[in-house]
């Protein structure tokens, strides 16, 4: 691979910083490597313990190893949930200033996000929710598990605020039986609203797709940006691949590929692309401060 930037150096700022002074568009394409920039590091083993230890000493040891668990009671899974949520969704991240950052340097552009992170950190973070897609969905969001119907979807909030004084934190489980949250269509199990299985509902998504396309349509013409950040392996055929094939297919894009552990690019991409193997927050910070 040529050119791949391990370093933060002052050459590497001016070069992003002159493709995005030159771009006409800029997608942002990020992916879990973001919200771990922010502080919601999914792979976090001391994050998951110090918050909770009650369920780490039943044997998952950070936040990737609840996908798919086995949990042991409704009380068990939904006293976990109601604390993910505030965390995740409800309570500011420990580290908002990567997405402050990245607002800054790609404000004035014509932008758009696309994201599989579920945390809505980049509406909260003052992007515009019109130009945003969640493509794997929010955590503002509870479903019908069966789905009963494609409008079975409501906000998590309400809940979320009944449930949490009705955790106790020695056990870490949702003590009233009552707060189990129910469809209130079919009466039927619940989960959050994102993409775990063909059982997830995106009809609340269909609207941002439909924006994107649009979006994405007017961008044919002049030069794009692809910020690429933290699309790594585990889900690559939500941000990652795509965004390639976004490069691939639009002869005036340049793809910038910021990721720790995984910055390669496909070798027809390498010429229109800059990789840069590092965290996408200190770059965001040193070309915010240029000004």
């Amino acid at each position: 691979m040529r050119d791949l930037a391990r370093a933060l150096t002052p050459q590497l700022v001016e070069r992003v910083a002159a493709l995005l002074a030159g771009a006409d568009h800029v997608l942002i394409a990020a992916g879990a490597g973001m919200s771990a920039d922010a502080g919601f590091d999914y792979t976090s083993e001391a994050q998951f313990v110090r918050r909770y230890p009650v369920l780490a000493s039943r044997g998952p040891r950070c936040r990737y190893q609840l996908f798919g668990y086995a949990w042991p009671s409704d009380a068990v899974q939904w006293g976990h949930l109601a604390r993910h949520l505030e965390e995740l969704r409800f309570t500011p991240p420990p580290h908002g200033e990567p997405y402050e950052h990245l607002r800054a340097i790609t404000q004035g552009k014509h932008r758009f996000v696309l994201t599989s992170n579920a945390d809505d950190l980049f509406e909260r973070s003052g992007f515009d929710a019109r130009r945003i897609w969640t493509r794997q969905g929010s955590y503002a969001r509870l479903q019908c598990l069966a789905p009963c119907s494609d409008a079975s979807t409501w906000s998590a909030g309400p809940w979320v605020e009944a449930a949490l004084p009705k955790v106790d934190l020695a056990t870490e489980e949702l003590t009233d039986p009552a707060l189990v949250p129910r469809c209130p269509n079919c009466g039927g199990k619940v989960m959050l609203n994102v993409r775990g299985g063909d059982w997830f509902i995106d009809e609340p998504y269909r609207v941002q797709k439909g924006r994107f396309e649009a979006w994405f349509s007017q961008a044919q013409e002049g030069k794009l940006v692809i910020l690429d950040v933290g699309t790594g392996f585990n889900t690559p055929s939500v941000i990652r691949w795509p965004a390639e094939a976004l490069t691939l297919h639009h002869p005036g894009a340049t793809l910038v590929r910021v990721n720790r552990q995984h910055p390669e690019v496909p070798a027809e991409l390498e010429a229109r692309s800059v990789t840069i193997g590092l965290a996408g927050a200190p770059l965001w910070a040193a070309l915010a401060a240029r000004g």
